[in-house]
């Protein structure tokens, strides 16, 4: 009887979109010495985001068409990441080493908010 209530819980809870995953929005921007800057000012092609788990060390590469300036991670699993944001060129060669890494925390079934990021050359 027990393993059926448990089964019956779990396919419920299935049922309803629980999850245990969640995602992050992030937006950035870039500048050039100091000024508004687009990507192809730059270079840029593509912004990658490398989101690894606290105590991980396997990161989630997500990459997004650069002159989109936002977008939507992956689903993962809830948990603190720190993310290493970067600008590509086309030939996936970073452009932007002074970007700075950030945490963000991950909440099953939400989408969080990450930070604006600043590309700035």
């Amino acid at each position: 009887m027990r393993r059926l209530l448990l089964i019956a819980l779990a396919t419920a809870a299935l049922a309803t979109g629980c999850t245990t995953k969640g995602n992050y929005h992030i937006t950035w921007t870039i500048t050039q010495g100091g000024a508004p800057a687009t990507c192809a000012d730059v270079g840029a092609t593509k912004a990658s985001f490398l989101s690894t788990l606290a105590g991980g060390n396997v990161g989630n590469d997500d990459q997004f068409n650069c002159a989109d300036g936002d977008g939507f991670t992956d689903d993962y699993e809830a948990g603190t990441y720190t993310v290493s944001p970067a600008l590509l060129d086309s030939g996936g060669g970073s452009l932007s080493a002074g970007s700075t890494s950030f945490d963000v925390e991950i909440n099953a079934a939400e989408t969080t908010e990450g930070p604006l990021v600043v590309f700035a050359f």
